[in-house]
């Protein structure tokens, strides 16, 4: 595209089309606006939760590898049925790594190979980063985390953590999600109890047993 006409309302919309696919249905009716972007050309994805929508602007050019890897995801539809498996008040929201649906129960989301670590933008609240694996800077997959508030430490510890994105809408259900109290849910959904364990802090609601798609943070649809 000639650099003149980058600005263009026309060229705008026709950059934006490609990404329309992604708010299939009712979701086009809340399509954000080209004024709460980065850059106009960004993919927004929406994840529909029972505490509801949010909208990540992915930034696409920087980081390129991790933008792709996390839409590649949500394209093959790995995070519908996803649930917020980990909390840490203050800090951040976890997702990516397991489904939940009544009746199968938990199952860990099929990853592709780990990704090459990409930090170059700080943790800052509401940005969206990359979680890792282990101690191995380049062992993102499919698992990400939303920053609840700027975490400078996240810039420097393991190579840093690459962030690829930002929360442009929904904030308000991020915060209710993250006034939620926590439970040790190893033993729900694995049957083992390990310490410390993947489930250890899971957002939920009001005690339950056994668990369903109504007490925990839920995704049905990305």
């Amino acid at each position: 595209m000639p650099p003149a006409n980058r600005h263009h309302p026309d060229a705008l919309i026709d950059g934006l089309e490609p990404r329309a696919l992604m708010f299939a249905g009712t979701f086009l009716s809340e399509f954000p606006q080209l004024s709460e972007l980065e850059n106009p050309f960004n993919t927004v994805v929406r994840f529909q939760t029972n505490f509801g929508a949010l909208a990540l602007e992915l930034s696409d050019p920087v980081p390129p590898v991790a933008a792709a890897d996390f839409r590649k995801y949500v394209e093959d539809g790995a995070y519908d049925q996803m649930f917020f498996h980990r909390l840490v008040t203050d800090f951040v929201l976890q997702g990516g790594g397991f489904k939940f649906e009544d009746g199968p129960g938990m199952r860990a989301i099929d990853t592709e190979p780990p990704i090459q670590n990409e930090f170059q933008r700080l943790n800052r609240e509401r940005t969206v980063a990359m979680a890792k694996q282990d101690g191995n800077p380049n062992s993102a997959t499919s698992q990400f985390f939303i920053n609840l508030q700027d975490n400078p430490n996240l810039n420097t510890s393991n190579g840093g953590f690459t962030v690829f994105g930002r929360v442009i809408r929904g904030w308000v259900s991020v915060e209710a999600i993250a006034g939620l109290q926590t439970r040790d849910m190893d033993f729900d959904l694995t049957g083992s109890n390990p310490e410390p364990g993947t489930f250890e802090n899971v957002p939920t609601g009001t005690p339950f047993a056994p668990p369903t798609e109504d007490h925990i943070v839920y995704v049905w649809d990305a």
